[in-house]
């Protein structure tokens, strides 16, 4: 079984990817700054996420995801297994 895996996150299913409760909240002034770069530059990269079953946990790039979220924009992530972590 692979550690890790390229997937794509579709913002269509983005209630059902939950972030870490012990990430830092979101800082709307930088989700602007990203918002602005992406529609700009597009994304440039990815987040990681958890995944088991059908859960999804946001473990990097909370951000780049609730900006991506707002634009309406699917990302491209980096999935890893918990033997990865």
């Amino acid at each position: 079984m692979k550690k890790i895996k390229i997937i794509e996150l579709k913002t269509e299913n983005k209630d059902k990817i939950k972030m870490l409760v012990y990430n830092r909240p979101v800082n709307r002034s930088l989700v602007s700054r990203l918002k602005e770069s992406m529609k700009k530059y597009g994304i440039l990269s990815t987040v990681t996420v958890y995944q088991s079953g059908d859960e999804t946990l946001l473990v990097d790039g909370q951000h780049r995801w609730v900006a991506a979220c707002e634009l309406g924009l699917d990302m491209p992530a980096i999935s890893i297994g918990w033997d990865a972590m």
